[in-house]
């Protein structure tokens, strides 16, 4: 199976954890608010690991050490499921067997690892996430230990000759296998896929898992069922909470949105210096530590992050009790970046800048959350996630939405004389620091018709555009791997539950479709009457990904496509995003 792509969500979070190792019992709050326990159904979640695995009859252990904060666990997630249910045909197939001797079954399990950090060090797991796999008997034996608290050398020398006497007792496998009863090993040669571990494990124990015919989407479906969400409902399908009535945008999530933005930007971006300021750097009294370098460009970031901190400062959105508080506190830093630029940075070098005789500078993230605060919120309350936000399925949304939430918010709270330098700004920032190439280069290429943009409304109808443009795109792309969020699958937003008066009533035809999820919008554009069905990949000899190119909707033609009323739009993005000002700009 080729490997895809990596995913939008995915890539986001690894740029927000660039590496995935295991950490304490509490993490960062960057990383805390990516935690997403995921719903298991097929597989078993190991709470009480002894008790559970000598209760089990299964012959093999198959374990996912996982952190539920780790963006590769959260994309592998999914497939293990799938992994599980090919599991679960299996052994129903193998109970099915006359001969005992030929019998076989195999336990699918995970351990959390932010729950269970003992256990995992234990069995020695220093990255998310680990695969393990081996006979349950060995596997009981040596957890006994942990309990015990022995280790394996001293248990090896006080049993001696027990341990093969032990082995003896324990009679022959149950299956042909290549893998040694007394070992317990790590699945290190998997890419992510459950085919790649379906594979490794039929390589050694030729038990022939066959997890072709389970789709993720089938997956999806039964997952989706089973979460129990008070974002979600049928009505004639399966919808979101947002699809459900008019509710205010939520501040917050616009608020870790940027969070989340401004470390990723210290973290892996690098800024221009001036031979003033490194002589200034040089001269000071106090010097910290050099930062080791992880910058992904070396372009001209500087004026894009002062300028885009200056409009946070500006426009920034916040409730009625701390919009003054979130604005000042950003109006300091910006004032900090324009005022002692050589005091906030270290200099650091690339082979590339090196080269170019560049003078490249960074600023270390954990020094400035320990002397600077969003909002004058301790940087730990982020760590609580996101709200409206949080997707039914790991990986999706988050920090997409906070951001797509974030542009919005501040565009409400422009003027029409700065309308569209803010937008621009905001733009410069994207293309700066937004570090999935992919995605930014398609949003870039949607076009800003400056003529067109005289007032804070054309602004706002401009980012909504752009926001149903790019749903279009990757609703394309969900379709194609079946791997969206089945409560927030990509549709025309609003939805017209959302927003009732927004589309114009067209025929009898068109308000059939209103209120059902029949009313989705495929990746062209099209009203239909059932939803599209999935996409099939072209099968190709290259590796590459297919390319699903940008499809420019002016708009007008987003009128005459969804019979928007852009009057009623406008309203509608003005109660949902529109936040109390403060008397004072900064």
């Amino acid at each position: 199976m080729k490997a895809r792509r990596l995913k939008l969500g995915v890539f986001i979070a690894q740029i927000l954890i660039p590496t995935i190792v295991a950490q304490e019992e509490e993490p960062p709050w960057w990383a805390a608010a990516s935690v997403y326990h995921f719903p298991h159904v097929f597989a078993t979640d190991l709470e009480d690991f002894v008790p559970q695995l000598q209760n089990s009859t299964a012959d093999f252990v198959l374990i996912d050490f996982y952190a539920p904060w780790c963006p590769h666990c959260q994309h592998f997630a999914p497939d293990y499921e799938r992994l599980a249910l090919a599991v679960q045909k299996f052994d129903a197939a193998q109970a099915k067997v006359t001969s005992s001797s030929g019998k076989s079954s195999i336990l699918s399990a995970t351990v959390d690892c932010q729950r269970f950090a003992k256990l995992c060090d234990f069995w020695n797991v220093h990255s998310y996430p680990t695969l393990m796999w081996g006979r349950r008997d060995e596997w009981v034996r040596k957890a006994q230990l942990q309990v015990k608290g022995t280790s394996e050398d001293e248990a090896r020398s006080s049993d001696g000759d027990d341990e093969e006497q032990t082995d003896k007792e324990m009679g022959p496998s149950p299956a042909p296998t290549a893998t040694d009863g007394s070992m317990i090993d790590t699945i290190d040669t998997w890419d992510g896929t459950a085919e790649s571990v379906a594979t490794w494990i039929n390589n050694r124990t030729k038990f022939g898992l066959d997890i072709s015919a389970i789709s993720k989407k089938e997956v999806a479906h039964i997952l989706h069922q089973s979460e129990e969400s008070h974002r979600v409902k049928a009505v004639g399908g399966t919808v979101s909470s947002q699809a459900l009535g008019f509710e205010a945008a939520d501040v917050w999530d616009a608020q870790l949105g940027a969070a989340l933005l401004l470390r990723d930007i210290l973290q892996h971006h690098a800024f221009e210096d001036t031979m003033e300021e490194a002589q200034q750097r040089s001269s000071g009294k106090k010097r910290r530590k050099h930062v080791k370098p992880q910058a992904k460009s070396k372009n001209t970031t500087r004026s894009a992050f002062v300028g885009f901190v200056g409009l946070l400062a500006q426009r920034f959105p916040a409730i009625a009790s701390e919009v003054g508080t979130c604005r000042q506190s950003l109006h300091q830093l910006h004032s900090q970046l324009r005022n002692d630029w050589a005091g906030m940075t270290n200099e650091v070098s690339t082979l590339e800048s090196m080269r170019s005789k560049t003078r490249l500078v960074m600023i270390d993230p954990d020094w400035l959350e320990g002397q600077w605060r969003l909002c004058d919120k301790d940087w730990s309350r982020f760590g609580e996630g996101w709200h409206q936000c949080r997707g039914t399925w790991p990986g999706k949304r988050g920090y997409t939405c906070g951001l797509w939430s974030m542009f919005h918010f501040l565009t409400a709270q422009t003027s029409d004389e700065m309308a569209l330098r803010d937008l621009q700004m905001v733009r410069n920032a994207v293309v700066h620091f937004f570090d999935c190439t992919e995605c930014r280069d398609h949003f870039m290429k949607i076009p800003v018709p400056e003529e067109s943009i005289k007032t804070r409304r054309d602004a706002q109808l401009w980012w909504w555009n752009a926001h149903n443009v790019v749903n279009r795109r990757v609703g394309k792309l969900e379709q194609m791997y079946e791997d969206g969020d089945p409560g927030f699958p990509k549709a025309q937003w609003p939805s017209e539950a959302e927003c009732p008066t927004c589309r114009h009533k067209v025929g009898s035809r068109r308000k059939g479709l209103r209120g059902t999820t029949a009313e989705t919008v495929n990746a062209l554009g099209v009203v239909t009457v059932a939803p599209p069905e999935p996409v099939a990949l072209a099968q190709e000899e290259s590796d590459a990904p297919p390319e699903v190119p940008v499809e420019f909707v002016n708009l007008a033609d987003a009128v005459a496509q969804e019979h928007w009323d852009l009057h009623e739009l406008a309203v509608f993005l003005e109660k949902r995003y529109n936040t109390p000002t403060p008397s004072v700009l900064f």
